[in-house]
C-alpha cells in the first residue's frame, strides 16, 4: 500500500482538514488546459497513523481523470470524479462527488434535480514517494472572506438542515485559480 503524509501546513494560511470538510465550490479549479495525468497517483494510499484510505484508479469513461474512493476511519466511503491539475507551479486535485444515482435513496427524481455536485480542492505537494497534500479549512476561509468580502465571490447559506452557516464559493474558475495561487 502506498503511503501519504498529510501535512498540517497552511495555504495562505489554510491548515489541514479532512476531505468531507473542504469548502465547496460551484465551479472547478481547472480549465481543460490545466488537466494533467500522472499514473503514479493510481493505487491505494494510506497514512501511517490512520485507517483512512484514498484509492485512485484511472476513470474508464473520462479521459485524464481518476475515480477516487475515499474511505474514512469508520469505514464510510465516498466516490469522486477527480482531476489532477497544474496551475502555475502548483498541483491540485479537483474532487467532484460521483456517488450513486439518488433515485435509490427513497427520495426519487426530485432529489436528483435539487442536488448540485460541488467541487472541492486539495493542494498536492508531491505524489512520490508519498502523497503529501493540504486542504482548505472552512473556518479560516469563511473568516478571511468575512474580513475581505470582495476578494472572492461567495455565498453564505444560513437556511439549511443544520442551521449552521455554510460557505459556498461561487467565483469563476479563473478567479479561484488566482486566489489559491
Amino acid at each position: 500500500m502506498k503511503k501519504y503524509t498529510p501535512w498540517i501546513l497552511m495555504i495562505i494560511p489554510i491548515y489541514f482538514a479532512i476531505v468531507v470538510c473542504c469548502t465547496p465550490s460551484l465551479h472547478p479549479i481547472y480549465t481543460e488546459e490545466d488537466i494533467i495525468f500522472d499514473p503514479a497517483l493510481i493505487g491505494t494510499w494510506s497514512g501511517d497513523a490512520s485507517e483512512e484510505t484514498w484509492e485512485f484508479a484511472q476513470h474508464d469513461a473520462v479521459d485524464d481523470a481518476y475515480v477516487l474512493i475515499y474511505t474514512d476511519e469508520d469505514g464510510d466511503s465516498g466516490n469522486f470524479l477527480t482531476r489532477l491539475v497544474e496551475i502555475g507551479d502548483y498541483m491540485f486535485l479537483d474532487l467532484l462527488p460521483a456517488g450513486e444515482e439518488s433515485g435509490d435513496n427513497g427520495v426519487g427524481e426530485i432529489s436528483d434535480i435539487l442536488m448540485v455536485p460541488m467541487h472541492g480542492f486539495i493542494l498536492v505537494d508531491q505524489i512520490e514517494p508519498s502523497l503529501n497534500y493540504r486542504i482548505m479549512d472552512d473556518d479560516w476561509i469563511a473568516d478571511y472572506l468575512e474580513q475581505n468580502p470582495g476578494v472572492l465571490k461567495h455565498e453564505l447559506e444560513t437556511e439549511n438542515y443544520s442551521n449552521e452557516a455554510r460557505l459556498l464559493l461561487t467565483a469563476s474558475t479563473e478567479d479561484m485559480q488566482a486566489f489559491l495561487i
